[in-house]
């Protein structure tokens, strides 16, 4: 029991049922029999009622690396996929159960097959670390140099342009281009005022 009127008699009352809960209100939730609707408490009341019996089977499915997903099914299901860096995913003998560990950063999705099939998606989400916009140190710098072969360039003490043309390889072919294209449209004109005269 939950809550109940001021006589002591039960206004509330939740009771387990299966993988979640229902809630009984001993008195309808219209405005036929009481004015519990014209009160500002009823509509977070109602959606309280709603959050509360519905948040033991939904549960989460917003994770962190490393979190374990399990999930289970009212009845044995005949196939259990799991998709998504799930190598070796624990299901149980009768497949109405499956688990997960060792989750990394990404969407996972269960696929069961039955006679009441059922898709649910969970996310893993990526390392806070890794929106960290701390700047990175001279060592940091330094180290993913050596690390990934590449040359930083510090805009504020050097000119990007003579890196740029430094890096640059091979031949601008441009003005060959051009020259051709005026001769291939020359011959054109040329060759259309023959045709013109041999008709």
């Amino acid at each position: 029991m939950l809550a109940t009127y001021a006589s002591g008699e039960p206004f509330l009352i939740e009771g387990p049922r299966g993988r979640g809960r229902v809630l009984l209100v001993t008195s309808p939730l219209d405005g036929d029999w009481n004015t519990l609707p014209l009160y500002p408490f009823y509509l977070p009341f109602v959606q309280s009622m709603v959050r509360y019996a519905c948040g033991v089977s939904a549960g989460s499915r917003n994770l962190l690396p490393g979190d374990v997903i399990a999930m289970s099914f009212d009845e044995p299901m005949e196939q259990i996929q799991v998709w998504r860096n799930a190598d070796n995913p624990t299901i149980s003998e009768d497949r109405s159960q499956v688990r997960v560990t060792d989750t990394q950063p990404g969407v996972y999705r269960i696929e069961a097959k039955g006679r009441a099939g059922k898709v649910v998606h969970f996310v893993v989400q990526s390392p806070r670390g890794e929106s960290d916009l701390t700047p990175l140190t001279a060592e940091q710098w330094q180290k993913l140099e050596q690390n990934l072969g590449f040359r930083r360039v510090d805009m504020d003490r050097q000119n990007l342009g003579p890196f740029l043309v430094a890096e640059r390889h091979g031949r601008e072919l441009w003005l060959e281009l051009v020259v051709i294209a005026l001769v291939l449209g020359v011959v054109e004109m040329a060759l259309a005022r023959i045709w013109t005269m041999d008709i």
